[in-house]
């Protein structure tokens, strides 16, 4: 069985080992949790970016869960019913690592479907550069719905390991995301991706995001989005990523950014799917797949 590990899905990212709850304050807004990001900073915006975007937002809510269908169906266990199908924790899986909580996939339409996750986690351990591991604990609660026309929505909270390979340490944080998005399939390799909502980590602080006509095309640029723009805005600051795979496609995945209005350059680093290019739209559907979902093509 191959999972996601969350380090991939986060530059800055989430972690762990308590619980999933990112609300310190007993039942209010979990964002309240969070500081406003330093949107000053190139490293912070870079990291926000690949978790703010539309498809990014989408592969942090998707992927994860499809990870859960494994190659035997023994852990996480898998049962199903009409429309419906449950993971469920509690076992170790042939990797050695422990899940826990479940999730459950319920088919709602012929395209359509909501996985709600509670207390779904996955303990495991990351080798050093060094020698030595570092355990990690990842952890999920919340919703994801994609329905008939290509639209989605994201209400989840989580938590995770930041891992420092090289000094052989790892550091817990939590993390929020509301998102509203769409996502339409324009021919079989290209996607437009559009949304907006919140994302914020105990690590980095909280944006508000909105992502414009991002395109994303498995057959043409894999390290960068083709076009469109996302915003992100925190503490009285405003920042425009502008994706340009296009015309500029680089290994380096660079786009331009403003700040304030502001030409700051290019940045570099700033990818669609978290980093796993276009195609992981596609297989960040797979556990869906299992319901017979299917994106909508116009």
């Amino acid at each position: 069985m191959t999972r996601l590990s969350l380090t991939l899905v986060l530059a800055a990212t989430l972690v762990a080992c308590k619980g999933g709850d990112t609300d310190d304050t007993g039942g209010g807004d979990p964002f309240d949790a969070f500081e406003p990001a330093d949107l000053t900073d190139p490293v912070v915006v870079v990291e926000m970016a690949n978790n703010a975007s539309a498809p990014n937002a989408y592969t942090l809510a998707v992927l994860f869960g499809a990870a859960l269908e494994n190659e035997d169906g023994t852990c996480p266990t898998r049962s199903e019913t009409d429309g419906s199908v449950t993971y469920t924790g509690g076992c170790t899986d042939s990797d050695g690592d422990v899940w826990v909580g479940s999730a459950v996939v319920n088919q709602t339409g012929e395209s359509s479907g909501v996985i709600t996750y509670e207390g779904l986690g996955v303990t495991s351990t990351e080798d050093c550069d060094g020698g030595g591991t570092v355990e990690t604990t990842e952890l999920f609660d919340g919703t994801v719905t994609i329905s008939e026309d290509g639209s989605f929505e994201i209400d989840m909270t989580g938590s995770g390991t930041d891992v420092d390979a090289a000094a052989c340490t790892g550091q817990d944080s939590t993390f929020a995301i509301e998102y509203s998005g769409s996502q339409v399939e324009e021919s079989d390799a290209v996607t437009r991706w559009s949304g907006q909502g919140r994302f914020g980590t105990s690590l980095r602080g909280m944006v508000e995001m909105s992502t414009a006509d991002e395109i994303t095309d498995d057959d043409g640029c894999s390290s960068e989005a083709e076009s469109g723009s996302t915003t992100m805005s925190a503490d009285g600051h405003e920042v425009v990523i502008t994706y340009d795979g296009a015309t500029d496609c680089d290994p380096e995945s660079t786009v331009t950014w403003t700040l304030d209005g502001a030409d700051q350059g290019e940045l570099e680093g700033v990818e669609c799917g978290t980093g796993f290019g276009a195609s992981a739209m596609t297989a960040g559907m797979a556990l869906l797949l299992v319901l017979g979902l299917r994106r909508r093509r116009e």
